[in-house]
């Protein structure tokens, strides 16, 4: 059939668009979870900083 190939490939066209918005949004919730974790780890140094002032 004419049609075949041409389906084959849209198939896998859209198949393709679905992995790239899949390892897109990964990658945004893998950034998201380091600049939480960089957070978190600011206010443990300024808790931190705060206790040491206090027992000076």
């Amino acid at each position: 059939m004419p049609g075949e190939g041409r389906e084959k490939r849209r198939h896998l066209l859209r198949k393709e668009d679905e992995e790239k918005r899949i390892r897109k949004s990964l990658r945004k919730s893998l950034r998201q979870e380091e600049r939480e974790q960089e957070e978190r780890e600011r206010k443990r140094e300024r808790i931190g900083r705060k206790r040491i002032k206090k027992r000076e």
